[in-house]
């Protein structure tokens, strides 16, 4: 579903994608931007998807220059070996979302972090600056990396922290500044589905770095286990006293990290989603990997020749769980839903979709990726049911409505063999069609919807079982309308 949110955003004006991003999500709006540049090439699936591909890319190209710069290429080539299988790249290259490119930024980051360690002046630190503001602008929770960064750039340990620490305070504040309005918007939107911290959640984040999430064909034991070996590598990191640079790595990029996240569940509000809070965070858990990998690598033969033969197992046995991510389904089949449509539904007919998000998923493979604006493709009557936008409504006016297209223009779409309309609100011809198609999430029940009465209603599922009581996706009813229709079913 979020992946319908960035390919619909994508399609719109450059105007138009800011005042729906303010309207309808609430991350900030540049990964929403870039790929609408992005989508200047295309609109299909795959074209947008490989922006996701290119952008883990050059996270792996972060890894290696990163690493390579302080422990050696050695280090640097076995820590873009294990980015290149970890499950949580793998499936955030997967995903039409912001996460691939918020790793990637944080990676170069640290990158120029490191950099600025050996000219600590403002002047110097503008590409880090830079970087420091676009990464505010990626994710409602972006502070979370932004400090990670921020942590790592202090002039720990340095004899002459007193007369850095200006420089740092102004890349401070000006990074909090750029994060002030996200925050805010995060604060008045609330997300309803993060949860608050938990030993679960903590096991579930550390593995799927390793293994990635929504993978069905991996053993029960082994999400523990890739939670333990985690562990065991950041405390390694940590530890190590004759790598202190790696325990910095590792202090700012992986505990800092999980310590904020953790203190905001319990003093603020819960933010803790196990896949993606902190995805951030993974590569560099193949940073830490890599450097010690490699140090272990430089010493006897006997430590060297088991050292090689672990490392060896554990890619394989990444890169087995990687392809097992990527061949298992964990995505709305929007596409199926499309072509069971397509050969069921009749012209004198129409397909009824009331939630938003599921309106958009239907139209871009109904009627095509480029099928309208979604501003202007509303409810009229439901566009404003929150109390909060019915009072920014109500300021605005109807002239400024209408300039910033927050005034919809129609709530049924053409372009289809049947017409397709959106909205909770009452649809007269729900009353006055022999039959007609109602999509939903499997959430939705239809007791809840205006539909005709009596009725006779016929059901198709699209989705995939999640345990015996839990089903996720999508459901075509079609819908008998009339006395002879027997009433529901």
């Amino acid at each position: 579903m979020d992946e319908i949110f960035s390919v619909t955003f994508a399609n719109l004006p450059p105007l138009d994608l800011l005042i729906a991003v303010l309207r309808f999500d609430v991350h900030p709006p540049l990964y929403y931007q870039q790929l609408s540049a992005w989508s200047l090439a295309g609109h299909s699936d795959r074209w947008l998807i490989l922006n996701s591909v290119a952008w883990s890319i050059a996270t792996m190209l972060g890894v290696y220059v990163g690493t390579a710069r302080k422990f050696g290429t050695g280090a640097g080539l076995l820590a873009l070996c294990i980015c290149a299988v970890m499950g949580s790249e793998i499936y955030f290259a997967g995903e039409v979302r912001m996460y691939s490119m918020m790793s990637c930024l944080t990676v170069w980051g640290w990158v120029l972090a490191d950099r600025l360690q050996d000219d600590y002046r403002l002047k110097a630190g503008l590409p880090l600056l830079v970087l420091l503001v676009a990464l505010s602008m990626l994710h409602g929770l972006s502070l979370i990396a932004v400090s990670a960064v921020l942590v790592y750039a202090l002039p720990w340990g340095e004899v002459q922290w007193r007369r850095l620490m200006p420089t740092w305070l102004k890349l401070a504040a000006i990074a909090l500044t750029a994060l002030a309005p996200w925050l805010a918007l995060g604060a008045v939107k609330k997300v309803p589905h993060p949860e608050g911290f938990s030993l679960p959640l903590l096991e579930q984040s550390l593995a799927g770095w390793l293994l990635g999430f929504g993978n069905a064909r991996l053993p029960g034991w082994a999400l523990p286990v890739a939670a333990v070996a985690v562990t065991m590598l950041v405390c390694l990191a940590v530890a190590s006293r004759q790598q202190p640079r790696l325990a910095r790595i590792a202090a700012s990029f992986i505990v800092w990290p999980l310590l904020l996240g953790t203190a905001l569940c319990l003093l603020v509000r819960p933010i803790w989603l196990a896949d993606r809070t902190f995805a951030f965070c993974a590569p560099f858990v193949a940073v830490v990997a890599g450097a010690l990998l490699s140090r272990a690598l430089a010493m006897g033969a006997a430590v060297r020749v088991s050292s090689s033969f672990a490392a060896t197992v554990v890619l394989a046995a990444l890169a087995w769980t990687g392809y097992a991510q990527a061949v298992t389904a964990h995505k709305m089949q929007y596409r199926e839903l499309a072509d069971y449509l397509r050969e069921q539904v009749v012209p004198s007919e129409f397909v009824y979709v009331p939630e938003m998000s599921m309106f958009w998923g239907v139209a871009r493979y109904l009627v095509g990726p480029d099928w309208g604006n979604l501003l202007r493709v509303q409810d009229p009557r439901d566009v404003n049911r929150f109390a909060s936008w019915k009072r920014i409504y109500d300021r605005l006016g109807a002239e400024r409505l209408k300039t910033l297209h927050l005034v919809p223009e129609t709530r049924r779409l053409e372009g289809f063999r049947a017409p397709l309309i959106i909205g909770w609100s009452p649809f007269p011809e729900l009353y006055a069609t022999p039959s007609y198609w109602v999509v939903t999430s499997t959430g939705v029940d239809l007791a809840d919807l205006n539909l005709c009465s009596p009725r006779h209603t016929e059901s198709v599922p699209f989705g995939r079982q999640v345990d015996l009581s839990n089903y996720i996706g999508l459901v075509a009813y079609r819908v008998h309308c009339g006395a002879a229709a027997g009433g529901d079913m």
